[in-house]
């Protein structure tokens, strides 16, 4: 079997995810570096994710097409995950009692908060993405799908799921259906990847993944200091979230596509190991 070669533009992107999660959680900064972070992961997972599943319902699909998909994917996260919370209870107690499922079942975030396990919210957000995406292609496109629709689809239920999150966080709810308009910004670039590659390719552009990348830093810089977390409480948890997932995404195409990074870059080796 043919072991596929990663995209080191892609693995670029992952690392500046890393880097900046890292010195979020290691250094005080008055900007939020993680959450950009995160959602530069949402972002490129969306992407990757989408292009396996409309790969995979492409030519119609089946319950099983859906079981086969959740067993990868949740091979890859729940026995870590469940390990580690089992060891957390274990070392330092249950402060819940049996509330302490909705952390086994994802829901801690819109329940009994994430202050026993903080980290745990954005493996949340994943992990229902995992579960509703393929259920709602195999409603929609379980015959195939068509292109055209599919785009439809994807700018209705991003349109949808922002405002869904825009109003019950209006009312101070907390936190709704986990940021999917973020995740499916990336579901639609991998729907131009796979069915409209000319417009895909010319969104190869340095230009444009400048303007990503300068949008990113200004919108941190301009509106993501933490102190403004409750004086723009819906403001900051959704439209600040949702238009730097935006920015991101126009960093995508070129990370993926460019010669410079995935040829030049890539064949410097200090740089080729330490993003790897």
């Amino acid at each position: 079997m043919l072991v596929k070669q990663r995209n080191f533009g892609l693995d670029i992107l992952r690392a500046m995810s890393i880097i900046l999660v890292f010195l979020a959680h290691r250094f005080s900064f008055p900007y939020e570096l993680g959450i950009v972070g995160v959602q530069i992961f949402f972002v490129l997972s969306g992407f990757l994710i989408g292009q396996i599943l409309i790969k995979d319902f492409n030519n119609g699909g089946t319950i099983k097409t859906i079981l086969t998909f959740w067993k990868r994917r949740w091979y890859r996260t729940l026995p870590m995950y469940y390990l580690v919370l089992i060891y957390k209870i274990l070392i330092y107690g249950n402060p819940f009692g049996w509330k302490m499922i909705v952390y086994f079942l994802f829901l801690q975030t819109n329940f009994i908060g994430i202050s026993f396990m903080s980290v745990s919210w954005s493996l949340a957000v994943e992990e229902w993405f995992y579960i509703f995406l393929p259920i709602f292609i195999f409603i929609f496109f379980r015959n195939g799908i068509d292109a055209k629709r599919f785009v439809i689809f994807l700018s209705c239920f991003i349109f949808l799921f922002f405002i869904a999150r825009f109003s019950w966080n209006f009312f101070n709810k907390g936190v709704i259906i986990y940021q999917f308009d973020c995740l499916l910004l990336g579901v639609l670039l991998a729907m131009l990847k796979i069915y409209y590659r000319s417009i895909y390719v010319k969104l190869n552009s340095l230009w444009l993944f400048v303007f990503g990348l300068f949008g990113v830093i200004g919108l941190m810089i301009l509106l993501g200091k933490m102190d403004s977390v409750y004086i723009y409480n819906t403001f900051y948890k959704v439209t600040w979230y949702f238009l730097i997932s935006i920015t991101i995404s126009f960093m995508v195409p070129f990370a993926e596509q460019s010669y410079i990074l995935n040829k030049t870059l890539r064949n410097i080796k200090p740089i080729y190991y330490f993003i790897t």
